[in-house]
């Protein structure tokens, strides 16, 4: 289930060369790998795409049971929390305003509710059509590399692990 930011900002001409996605989360290393693009990878008419993937509430998984009045999304039995929800659009809102703001370029924000966060990355790239995708540096990340590969043959997608220190591209 997707939820599309509300703010989509422009760059000045209004042609995007470049749909470049950056999965995001209120991390240290989320905001790094931003900042690290915007210094050593943008270009004018890139498109920024900001994913961020959030699990459903866990409820009482021994009981198999939902808890009454927890909130679902529309037309899903998906349950999640509210507040976990408006910080994830909050903070997909703050990098794209980021990216128009203060340098220019196209961007937009979707917020994702899955319980499988790493394969659901994976259709995401998919279905926004991304010709680059950065990752924040890391074992999850490395994981999810293998994952892709497996699933979509020798990976013809240029993907970017970022460190603070170092660049690994595969």
């Amino acid at each position: 289930m997707s939820v599309h930011c509300k703010r989509v900002a422009r760059g000045t001409n209004g042609v995007a060369s470049r749909r470049v996605l950056i999965p995001i989360e209120q991390t240290q290393q989320s905001s790094q790998t931003v900042e690290w693009y915007f210094k050593n990878l943008m270009q004018p008419n890139d498109q920024l795409i900001f994913v961020h993937i959030t699990e459903p509430r866990m409820n009482n998984a021994l009981l198999g049971l939902r808890m009454p009045n927890s909130p679902v999304l529309v037309g899903t039995q998906i349950p999640f929390s509210s507040k976990l929800l408006n910080d994830a659009k909050t903070l997909c809102g703050d990098y794209v305003h980021r990216a128009m703001s203060v340098h220019g370029i196209t961007a937009r924000g979707f917020v994702y509710v899955d319980s499988k966060p790493r394969c659901k990355l994976i259709r995401v790239i998919q279905s926004h059509n991304a010709d680059l995708v950065l990752l924040p540096g890391g074992n999850r990340q490395r994981s999810f590399w293998d994952t892709w590969k497996r699933k979509n043959g020798s990976g013809t997608l240029p993907i970017v692990i970022t460190h603070p220190f170092q660049l690994t591209a595969y």
